[in-house]
């Protein structure tokens, strides 16, 4: 999951150079693997391949969002990454038993896909659902397109439909190391419960000395 996810950012950021070795990463893993994750893995590195290596016309959809393309494929074809989402959303659903104000923070917020179930088990939770605050990061899109919002607008719909009080915020980071505490407009404890959730996003942060801190402290 990892590799991919590096694989297709790589070659979103035109780095091809690093795209090619994660592919060759990519197939030897895939390789050793059995069953249905051999099969997805294998499908995407060939396709992450094809984009590499000028198989696809330019004018072709992946070349603005091949990353989220495969995150939605990957998502619904491997059970690893729903089983990601769903502990997760239990430990916050926890965490936030009793609060009558919650704020998730996503540092992957990409196309939202953990988000309905929570705000669905929120909604369903006795004494009624509480004000569902959740600001999402992610990163610059090629096309200057602000996919974040789109994604925001979907989830306002679906806490109007199951009538959750509900606030959105979305914005662009290359890094999350450029965060700063005043970004993400943290209220006192008193106030609302926070959560922050991040999936497989704090590894690519390794290569910069102080990065992981700086995000911990944030």
């Amino acid at each position: 999951v990892h590799a991919l996810m590096a694989c297709a950012d790589a070659v979103q950021q035109d780095n091809l150079k690093v795209a090619e070795a994660l592919v060759k990463q990519i197939r030897l893993l895939a390789a050793s693997q059995a069953g249905a994750m051999r099969k997805v893995a294998t499908f995407f590195a060939e396709a992450l391949a094809q984009r590499i290596y000028g198989l696809r016309p330019p004018e072709s959809p992946l070349d603005s969002s091949l990353s989220d393309i495969l995150q939605m494929h990957f998502y619904e074809a491997c059970p690893y990454l729903k089983f990601a989402h769903f502990t997760a959303n239990q430990a916050i659903l926890e965490a936030f038993a009793g609060k009558s104000r919650v704020h998730v923070i996503d540092f992957s917020m990409k196309q939202g896909l953990q988000w309905p179930a929570l705000m669905q088990a929120l909604a369903l939770r006795p004494g009624g659902p509480p004000a569902f605050r959740l600001t999402g990061i992610g990163p610059p899109q090629p096309d200057n397109t602000d996919p974040l919002q789109q994604v925001g607008w979907k989830l306002a719909q679906l806490a109007e439909t199951i009538h959750i009080e509900f606030e959105y915020r979305g914005f662009v980071a290359n890094s999350l190391a450029d965060l700063e505490p005043y970004m993400l407009d943290v209220r006192p404890g008193d106030v609302e419960a926070v959560a922050v959730n991040s999936v497989f996003e704090l590894h690519p942060l390794l290569a910069r000395p102080g990065a992981i801190d700086k995000v911990l402290a944030t």
